[in-house]
């Protein structure tokens, strides 16, 4: 096989960085001093590191993140009263296999968008996918897709995300029918989520226009980014919420 046919047959195979790294070798004379095994290792490895960082980008990318917020520059000034330790042992991704979720609370304009972000961040450089969501527009585009027909499918791409960010969540009452309303709640309180709230839970709660009544959802932190157990819908033997 002549040279130029091995490059194309790279090239169909979508091994572009597994090429790049072969010219490599061949206009470096160093490499004929490593065995074969040695050099096809560096070569697959290079491959494979430039498949994981486009695949981190695409999942940055597909996040729709309203700022860039990286991880390692929250801020951790005395004033902001945020837990190093438990921020950084966060920021290790096992509260998303363990199926917890993060409520960050604070006033406006205390960075929580900032933090919800930057956790969505690390999360999506850690290899999951991530959507990052306002309230208001989330519960827009599902009762749009509700009217339109691709209400199902809007359901099941959501579902397929592993870590979902709700910003603003309950800043505003929601004003729905109690249909709608459980249906919502269903995929809001769906595990793997950070939502960001910046007053008491107690003062925002749920109205359902048909008996004008408000329910008020699970409390699930005491302080800023404390993790919780989720309310989990195969651990729930019958609730308000209707999760069975």
């Amino acid at each position: 096989m002549s040279q130029q046919a091995l490059y194309d047959q790279l090239i169909e195979l979508r091994l572009t960085a597994f090429l790049e790294a072969l010219r490599e070798q061949q206009a470096n004379p160093q490499y004929t001093e490593l065995t074969f095994e040695d050099r096809l290792a560096l070569l697959t490895d290079h491959e494979c590191t430039r498949r994981r960082e486009n695949r981190i980008q695409r999942n940055i990318q597909a996040a729709a993140f309203p700022m860039q917020a990286a991880f390692e520059e929250i801020d951790f000034s005395p004033a902001r009263s945020l837990d190093r330790r438990s921020i950084l042992e966060l920021g290790q991704c096992n509260w998303i296999t363990s199926r917890h979720n993060i409520l960050v609370l604070g006033p406006t304009g205390s960075g929580k968008s900032y933090i919800a972000s930057a956790f969505g961040n690390v999360a999506a450089r850690h290899g999951f996918t991530v959507r990052y969501q306002r309230t208001s527009r989330l519960l827009h585009a599902l009762t749009l897709a509700r009217a339109d027909g691709s209400f199902t499918a809007l359901l099941r791409s959501l579902a397929k995300t592993n870590l979902l960010i709700i910003d603003d969540w309950m800043r505003d009452p929601i004003i729905t029918t109690r249909f709608h309303i459980t249906t919502r709640l269903q995929l809001l309180l769906r595990d793997f989520k950070v939502y960001t709230h910046g007053r008491a839970i107690e003062q925002r709660g749920v109205r359902h226009e048909s008996k004008n009544e408000t329910h008020n959802p699970p409390r699930r932190a005491q302080t800023a980014c404390q993790w919780t157990q989720a309310h989990r819908s195969d651990q729930c033997s019958g609730c308000e919420y209707d999760c069975g």
